[in-house]
């Protein structure tokens, strides 16, 4: 995983493989965590985006 100093210089939206990058998994892996709800993201047309935001809470184990 790629350790995020600080999230504030983060893009607010994320694309799957740009969270894959983040987490340091494959954007295969990524498509399937998204799929199966396991990281939250929002589908858009073919595509998937990732909350920066979401993708913070989840890698530091925040549950809303």
């Amino acid at each position: 995983m790629t350790h995020v100093r600080n999230w504030s210089k983060v893009k607010l939206v994320l694309t799957a493989r740009e969270a894959a990058e983040i987490m340091g998994c494959s954007p295969y892996t990524m498509g399937q965590y998204l799929i199966k709800g396991i990281v939250p993201g929002v589908r858009v047309g073919r595509s998937w985006r990732v909350s920066r935001d979401a993708l913070r809470d989840f890698l530091e184990g925040v549950s809303h």
